[in-house]
């Protein structure tokens, strides 16, 4: 079976070091904004989580409703969910 020719590619575009220059800039401030976007949530998101987890365990020791197996570290894995 004959080699199929090379694919012939099309000419490419003549530019500037001005103009690829700038579209970089432009692609790593996008970048940039989207990584800020990023951490930003995940702070947020962590801190939300982190204020949940404080306000429950202060309701329920001002309750008095944490079992006799959470308050020590021998006995929590009973009641564990998972």
């Amino acid at each position: 079976m004959p080699k199929k020719p090379p694919r012939r590619l099309p000419p490419r575009k003549e530019v500037d070091q001005k103009t690829e220059l700038e579209a970089i800039w432009k692609t790593l401030k996008a970048l940039r904004k989207g990584l800020n976007r990023v951490n930003g949530l995940l702070v947020a998101h962590a801190q939300g989580s982190d204020d949940d987890v404080a306000r429950h365990a202060r309701r329920r020791f001002q309750k008095g409703t944490i079992p006799w197996c959470q308050r020590s570290r021998r006995g929590a894995h009973i009641l564990r969910r998972g």
